[in-house]
Parts: structure tokens; sequence; C-alpha cells
């Protein structure tokens, strides 16, 4: 369990940290082309880190069709822009911002995760790609609201480098615990 555990933490935080970083770096830009070309390199970084480390992560479970590379950065883009969008121009209006934050977290975690999932092409989702999208819909929840809480004081990497803890943790623990927990892997 133990080099299993490492392995599979260790890779999918290796492949959540460009998203993080890009989005993180994009929330202090100055302005809205910078802030769109860091949210496109850390959706580009964490698509190819993706296809480069998944199955070194997952091993024999590695998906046979996997989510092809321009439908991950598309994804994750798309996902990237919409908060930054929310963020700049809806948060600070909002009532309660830490619930909308919440909100919008899970609503970015199905999106994303139904857009991989379909994105893959097999015509339908398996009960691999529903584990999935609840282990996004969890981390983009409490991801958003942390974000919403720190993103303005903490500079961009020591943001990403700790956000991407908890993100992981949880994608970990919705989506790749029987993993882990079996004794085979």
């Amino acid at each position: 369990m133990g080099n299993t555990a490492v392995r599979i933490i260790s890779t999918e935080y290796l492949q959540n940290f460009p998203i993080l970083l890009g989005l993180m770096a994009a929330l202090h830009a100055p302005d809205w082309v910078s802030r769109i070309i860091f949210a496109a390199l850390g959706a580009a970084g964490t698509a190819i880190t993706i296809n480069l480390t998944e199955k070194i992560k997952l091993r024999e479970h590695a998906p046979k069709q996997p989510t092809p590379l321009l439908v991950n950065i598309f994804t994750f883009f798309a996902g990237s822009a919409i908060y930054l969008g929310y963020f700049s121009l809806i948060r600070k209006s909002v009532a309660t911002p830490l619930f909308a934050d919440a909100v919008l977290g899970l609503l970015l975690g199905l999106a994303m995760g139904l857009a991989q999932g379909y994105g893959r092409g097999a015509g339908g989702l398996n009960t691999g790609d529903l584990t999935h999208v609840a282990g996004l819909m969890g981390a983009g929840a409490v991801l958003c609201v942390v974000i919403g809480a720190v993103a303005e004081n903490w500079p961009p990497v020591v943001a990403a480098i700790t956000l991407c803890i908890p993100m992981t943790l949880i994608i970990v623990r919705l989506d790749y615990w029987a993993l882990i927990s079996s004794p085979q892997t």
C-alpha cells in the first residue's frame, strides 16, 4: 500500500500543480490578456502532464481510452476562465462569497468531470468516470472556497504549492482510494 499511495499521490500532485500555478498567476496578473495567457499555460501544463504520467500513476488501471489531450486542455482552460471571470467580476458582489465559491466549485467539478468522461469518446460514462466526477466536485468546492479566502493575500507560487495539497488529497481519496487500499496495486 505504501509505494502505491506515494506513486498515486505524488503523480496526482504533479498533474494538478500546473493548473493551480496558472490560475494563481492569472489572479495576480494586471490585465485580462495576461490572465488568459497564464490560465491557458496552466491548463495546457496540466493536460500535458496528465498525458505523460497517467500510466505511471495508474499502471494497469489506466483507461484504455484516455481523454484526448486537446479535450483536457480545453476543459481545464474553460474551467479556469470561468473561475477567473467569476472571481474578477462577480464574487465581490455576492452576499455570501464563500457559499457562492462552494457552489461554483461543485458546478465546475461536475462540468469538467463530465467533459473529460464524455471527451474520451467511449459513448458514455463508466463507474470510474462517475467517481472521478465526484472527486473533482469535492476538490472544486474546497478549492474554490480556499482560493477565494487566500488568492489576493498569498504569492501565486506559495498559493499553488499549498492549495495543491488538499486538491490532490481530495481527488485521491474520492477517485483512487480503492487502488491504494487494494493489495494488488
